[in-house]
């Protein structure tokens, strides 16, 4: 460090007694962040903030924009670590905050993301709070401007630290996020697209037409997953039914792009954000009852798997199998009516459907989906016949939604209630595991304790005898 502060304090190089150029001096910060873990890990740590404050903050109002933006990265380098006075940790903030309408994108980018250092400060709160508006603005501006996470990651923190302080611009926020998902989505399609097509033209003439995808070319930056990451925090800090019926309009186009055969990639975070309008309300409105068959269908598919294609031989008498699997592939992702495919975010869907059950009332027993005509709890049924066939998901998890609709129907649906009772009983018979074993038991009782006394004695016995008798 004792070469670094004398570059800084005389701006002479004392290796060759010559003054530094620029290249020189932001070589010299920069190496002073990149070394970042060494220091704090030395004796030279409790001397940063002196430093930072004597040489770094004493270039804040350098001319040169490259050194202006190393400074600014530099503050947040060491942001979690070195500061302790509190006057020297505002000023760094207000200039931060400054700097985001700096004239230079680049040291704009570099504040937005060294601010982020600085937010969960009590400082950062007092000084933030008062042109919140604006410092949440500015930071809209510049991710549409730069596709870069780590601006998505900073606005995500503003959003959770002052998400009480925010309710007058929730509305216009999801609106101008969900817009900006749009858009950036239809162009990163675009992109990859036109990626895929050049590197189709490069491909060798003589190479017998064979293709080989050049992934390493997609490096373009999935913004649109970031406006999707804010309006997720942003639903997920609203408890307040007025604001979340307010919302529910301007969201609904997201949804069903986000819970669709099209908007497959993004559909973990159309159930994180379909979630709280279901859970955080009394009743489910008319809107969100529209995304329950859909959550059937993505779940467990909305038709049977075809049978097995053949493998055909290509002309030399060999089986492209990785072309054939991805043909496969792409065909079960891709056709509507797929077989399911939200296997993976059970612990997301069954909450969802745990909420339609628990406040369906009889929307659940009489209405009818569009595409098989069952009622909504037939529906269910299906979902986890389907379910249960892939195996792809715990039956103890699947379970779940027996006891809600037992606890939620008891004594409304003795005809499903028995179904339950037999299916469970049956795979007690062939389950193994002790916890599985123990899940079905308690969906057995309280099958039996919530069917109707009449309908108990006719039927339950009889269903307990046969089974008794296999077992």
């Amino acid at each position: 460090m004792k070469h670094v502060i004398q570059v800084l304090e005389t701006n002479v190089n004392p290796r060759t007694n010559l003054n530094c150029d620029l290249s020189y001096k932001e070589g010299i910060l920069y190496v002073v962040g990149s070394l970042k873990e060494t220091i704090l890990n030395s004796e030279v740590q409790k001397d940063m903030e002196t430093f930072m404050i004597k040489y770094v903050m004493s270039e804040i109002n350098n001319e040169n924009n490259i050194i202006r933006f190393r400074v600014v990265w530099l503050l947040g380098i060491y942001g979690y670590s070195v500061y302790s006075d509190s006057m020297n940790i505002r000023n760094i903030i207000k200039y931060l905050c400054d700097r985001l309408g700096d004239n230079e994108i680049p040291i704009q980018v570099a504040a937005g993301i060294s601010l982020e250092s600085f937010i969960s400060r009590t400082e950062a709160k007092e000084i933030i709070k008062p042109c919140l508006d604006k410092i949440v603005e500015r930071y809209l501006l510049l991710i549409e401007k730069v596709n870069q996470r780590q601006l998505i990651n900073a606005l995500r923190e503003i959003i959770i630290i002052f998400k009480n302080d925010l309710a007058h611009l929730v509305e216009k926020l999801v609106e101008l996020l969900t817009n900006a998902f749009f858009i950036a989505n239809s162009k990163e399609e675009f992109q990859m697209e036109e990626e895929k097509v050049e590197d189709e033209e490069e491909e060798d003439e003589n190479d017998e037409g064979k293709k080989e995808e050049k992934i390493d070319n997609f490096k373009f930056v999935p913004i649109a997953e970031g406006y999707l990451i804010l309006i997720l925090e942003i639903v997920k800090s609203q408890t307040s039914k007025e604001i979340l019926d307010q919302l529910e309009n301007i969201i609904m186009a997201l949804l069903r792009y986000c819970l669709s055969d099209e908007g497959i990639e993004y559909v973990e975070y159309g159930l994180r954000i379909l979630l709280p309008f279901l859970s955080q309300t009394e009743t489910i409105s008319e809107n969100m009852w529209e995304f329950y068959p859909q959550l059937n269908y993505i779940f467990g598919g909305t038709k049977d798997p075809a049978p097995p294609k053949p493998d055909v031989p290509s002309p030399d008498g060999k089986v492209d199998q990785f072309k054939q699997m991805m043909e496969k592939f792409e065909a079960e992702r891709k056709a509507k009516g797929c077989l399911g495919y939200a296997d993976d975010f059970s612990d997301l869907i069954v909450p969802c459907l745990q909420n339609y059950i628990q406040k369906g009332e009889e929307i659940i027993l009489t209405e009818k989906d569009p595409v098989f005509g069952l009622t909504y709890v037939g529906l269910l049924f299906r979902t986890i016949d389907k379910i249960k066939l892939k195996g792809s998901v715990d039956t103890v998890i699947l379970h779940t939604l027996y006891f809600a609709l037992l606890e939620n129907y008891r004594g409304r649906i003795d005809e499903l209630m028995l179904q339950i009772l037999e299916k469970s009983l049956d795979e007690l018979l062939a389950c193994k595991e002790y916890i599985t074993q123990a899940s079905l038991a308690e969906t057995v009782r309280f099958s039996i304790l919530f069917i109707n006394e009449s309908t108990r004695l006719c039927s339950v016995s009889g269903i307990i005898h046969n089974w008794l008798c296999n077992y």
